[in-house]
């Protein structure tokens, strides 16, 4: 059954441009992974035999940031499939030059601000040693011409050694910006010719490809994680359902569950991330990262459950996700996700020598934590909004939600 849309104007529910809760999940996906990096940054400070049964319990957490990970991936298929989905001519608006335009207005500015920002603080550091005689040896970033230049061309997730070379998480930016030309070149012409389904599992087959054709120890096999395209084709696969006006299509997406699949799916998917070790987790991240999406998809369509009946009360789910708090960290969650590694290191060279791996954890969820979220909105509100209102202007009313 394809689930293309019909080539005419959206109504009522198949036109909304924007859904508020989707910025609710943003918010709280960076905020799960600036909490597991917090984490990830006590655990690394001391052997485990000398922390607290607390944190060796909270280090198990730590993957569930990569969790997280799937989830930007997934709403970034929906968002960037929205607008075209529901598109009477089904084509991007402005064509590929519009979009790449967009793309570009979007993520690239706070990009390198944040990579600007990642190099020099270190130098801040230094200089802070120096002149207040601080007991810290200043630390240098080993910025090297291959860790910058592929930086700059986010190409750095092709090669294990560039990864986490200087800002560790914008690993995901290159690999999502990488995707967004396979969208526009490869899946949209693919779900206009074979709809949503066919495409998804096209997605999966050319992200899952590499993974399987190169050899092992290959360093793009690894670090790419390619098998993400097959995680953005679900998110456009859940646009598509949304938009759709399909009979057949509506009354699917009524009936289902989803709030329980999605429950369920989360409660299967997610102990696995948090129990098995890093190194078998690693080996198997081209699988377990499709299941990881689908409880972000399913809560997405089940929250759209609701938006499409006015009359029944929101979940709390989709209250939480519509909260004042959600949708404030969400708005800036992109620079909060960008800056937050550079700045907790920084925070934790400053803590005072001596600290046990638990004293160190507390001072950076009571300290470093509400200082990165003040930090990372400042850095929104001077870098990330101005462009965001540029994108505005270039937009169509249709492609607000793409954010």
């Amino acid at each position: 059954m394809s689930i293309i849309p019909a080539a005419e104007p959206k109504t009522g529910f198949a036109a909304r441009a924007h859904f508020q809760f989707l910025d609710g999940i943003r918010g709280l996906a960076a905020l799960t992974v600036m909490c597991c990096h917090i984490i990830n940054i006590a655990y690394s400070a001391a052997p485990v035999s000398q922390m607290s049964p607390a944190l060796r319990g909270a280090s198990h957490l730590i993957q569930l940031g990569h969790c997280a990970v799937c989830a930007f991936i997934v709403l970034s298929g929906f968002c960037l499939m929205l607008p075209v989905a529901g598109a009477p001519a089904r084509q991007l608006a402005g064509g590929l030059k519009g979009f790449a335009a967009r793309r570009a207005r979007r993520i690239l500015p706070p990009y390198y601000a944040a990579l600007a920002l990642t190099i020099l603080l270190p130098a801040i550091h230094a200089t802070v040693v120096r002149l207040t005689n601080h007991q810290h040896e200043p630390f240098f970033l080993p910025v090297r011409a291959s860790n910058l230049i592929s930086h700059l061309l986010l190409v750095h997730n092709l090669r294990a050694d560039l990864l986490m070379a200087l800002d560790g998480p914008t690993w995901s930016v290159a690999t999502e910006w990488q995707i967004y030309f396979v969208f526009a070149l490869v899946l949209l012409p693919l779900w206009r010719r074979f709809g949503g389904l066919p495409t998804f599992f096209g997605a999966v087959l050319l992200g899952t490809a590499p993974y399987f054709v190169l050899p092992a120890n290959h360093n793009f096999a690894g670090s790419a994680c390619s098998w993400l395209l097959g995680l953005f084709a679900m998110g456009m696969l859940g646009a598509t359902m949304i938009r759709s006006e399909s009979a057949s299509v509506i009354s699917f997406r009524r009936r289902m569950h989803w709030g329980a699949i999605a429950a369920i799916s989360a409660v299967l998917i997610y102990p696995i991330y948090i129990f098995y070790p890093s190194a078998v987790l690693w080996r198997c991240y081209w699988l377990l990262d499709f299941f990881a999406g689908l409880p972000i998809l399913c809560l997405i369509l089940y929250c759209g459950q609701f938006e499409d009946n006015c009359e029944s009360k929101p979940s709390i789910a989709l209250r939480v996700l519509n909260s004042k708090a959600a949708q404030a960290v969400g708005a800036f969650s992109y620079s909060l996700y960008l800056i937050h590694v550079p700045l907790l290191e920084q925070i934790d060279r400053f803590l005072p020598q001596g600290l046990s791996a638990d004293e160190r954890w507390g001072m950076l969820a009571a300290i470093g934590l509400p200082l990165v979220l003040a930090a990372a909105y400042l850095f929104y509100l001077a870098v990330e909004r101005p462009f965001l209102r540029q994108n505005r202007r270039h937009r169509e009313p249709s492609m607000r939600s793409a954010l």
